[in-house]
C-alpha cells in the first residue's frame, strides 16, 4: 500500500539510509498535520511506517510482528525496535570510525565534504560537535588546500560565528582556485580545468618524503592512446607511437619504444630504458688519417623532450662529458644510432 505521507523504503539496510528514511517519515507526519490541521495518533504513524517497508527482510519482519507493533504506545517505540532489529551491531562505533578515517586524499574537495557530511548524518545528533566537525574539514583536507587556508590572514578556525557550511563554501572556492592555478601552470585549457578538477592538484613528494618540488606540483596532461589512422601514419614515416615524434621533427632522436624519451606535452611517459643522456647525431669532424688507434665515439646530449619526473623520483644526476672527434667513416652502428 503506497502512501502520500511516507515514501517507501526499499533498502539498502545501512545505518545512514535507515536513519535518513526514518527522518523523512517524521517530516511527512509533521507536514500532514500542519496542512490538514489534524493530529495523527501513534497507531497511524506505526501503520503508515510499517506499510512503507518494502525491503524483503523488513516486509517479513513487519508481517510477523504487526499486531505487537500496532499496540506500542508511541511511534518512537516502534522506531527503536526497527533500529534494534536492522541496525548493525556496534553501528555507532562503525560510524565514528568512518567519520574519523574520512580524508580528502587526491579526490575533489566537494566529494570529500559530501562523504564527511554523510558520515556525520549517520551518527546521533550532538555526537560530533560543531568545532570538531570544522576541525576535521580543515585538517583532513588536501595538504595544499590546508596551506592555502593557513595563509588567509582573516581566517580563524575558532570563529564560532562561522558555520560548517560557510567553511565548506570558503574552502571550495580556495580549492577551485588551486585547480585553476595548477591547470594554468601546466598549460591546460579552461575546458580541461573542469574535466580534471577532481585530481587537478596532486601532492607529489620525493621518495625521501621531506619536501615537494615546485615542478612536481604540475600535473602532466592525460595520455590518450592514438587512433589506428595515426599509428599507420607514424609507421609510414618510421615515427614513434608513444611520443608521436617523426624523423622530420626538430631534435628527433631515433629510438625504440623502450628507449623513447617521452613527450610531456601529450602526457607520454619515457620508456623503461630511457636515459636522459640520449645519443644524438651530429656532423662528423674529420680526424687525421695518421691515427692508428681509434675507438667508437658516442656523442651525448640531453634529450629535447626533457626528463619526466615520476611521483616517487628523488632526483637525478646528470653526467656530462665532452664530445670527442668522430671520423667520417664511422658507421651508424658504431655510434649506437641504429634502431
Amino acid at each position: 500500500m503506497s502512501s502520500k505521507i511516507v515514501s517507501p523504503f526499499a533498502g539498502s539496510l545501512t545505518a545512514n539510509s535507515l536513519k535518513v528514511w526514518l527522518g523523512s517519515c517524521e517530516d511527512g507526519f509533521e507536514n500532514y498535520e500542519d496542512t490538514h490541521d489534524k493530529k495523527l495518533v501513534p497507531k497511524t504513524h506505526i501503520c503508515l511506517t510499517g506499510a512503507a517497508l518494502t525491503e524483503p527482510q523488513m516486509v517479513e519482519w513487519w508481517a510477523l510482528g504487526k499486531v505487537e507493533f500496532l499496540a506500542l504506545p508511541s511511534w518512537e517505540s516502534f522506531v527503536k525496535k526497527v533500529k534494534d532489529r536492522f541496525m548493525p551491531v556496534n553501528w555507532k562505533m562503525d560510524a565514528l570510525e568512518q567519520f574519523y578515517s574520512c580524508s580528502q586524499g587526491k579526490c575533489d574537495f566537494r566529494t570529500f565534504a559530501m562523504d564527511l557530511a554523510q558520515c556525520l548524518g549517520t551518527l546521533p545528533s550532538a555526537t560530533i560537535s560543531t568545532a570538531i566537525y570544522k576541525h576535521h574539514i580543515l585538517f583532513y583536507s588536501h595538504p595544499l588546500l590546508y596551506l592555502r587556508m593557513h595563509a588567509l590572514q582573516a581566517f580563524d578556525i575558532d570563529n564560532s560565528s562561522q558555520t560548517p557550511d560557510e567553511l565548506i563554501a570558503l574552502m571550495r572556492s580556495q580549492w577551485d582556485s588551486l585547480v585553476a592555478d595548477n591547470a594554468a601552470r601546466s598549460g591546460c585549457s579552461s575546458a580541461h580545468i573542469n574535466h580534471t578538477s577532481s585530481t587537478g592538484v596532486p601532492l607529489l613528494t620525493s621518495s625521501t618524503g621531506n619536501s615537494t618540488s615546485p615542478t612536481s606540483l604540475i600535473t602532466p596532461p592525460k595520455f590518450l592512446p592514438i587512433t589506428e589512422e595515426e599509428k599507420a601514419a607514424l609507421t609510414a614515416v618510421r615515427g614513434c607511437w608513444n611520443c608521436c615524434g617523426k624523423p622530420m621533427d626538430p631534435g628527433w632522436v631515433p629510438h625504440q619504444r623502450h628507449t623513447c624519451p617521452g613527450n610531456p606535452t601529450i602526457g607520454a611517459h619515457p620508456g623503461k630504458d630511457f636515459n636522459p643522456l640520449t645519443v644524438m647525431s651530429t656532423t662528423p669532424t674529420p680526424v687525421p688519417t695518421t691515427t692508428t688507434t681509434t675507438a667508437a665515439a658516442v656523442i651525448l646530449q640531453e634529450s629535447p623532450y626533457g626528463a619526466y619526473e615520476y611521483p616517487a623520483h628523488s632526483g637525478s644526476m646528470t653526467i656530462r662529458c665532452s664530445s670527442p672527434s668522430v671520423r667520417e667513416e664511422d658507421t651508424d652502428s658504431e655510434l649506437g644510432l641504429d634502431n
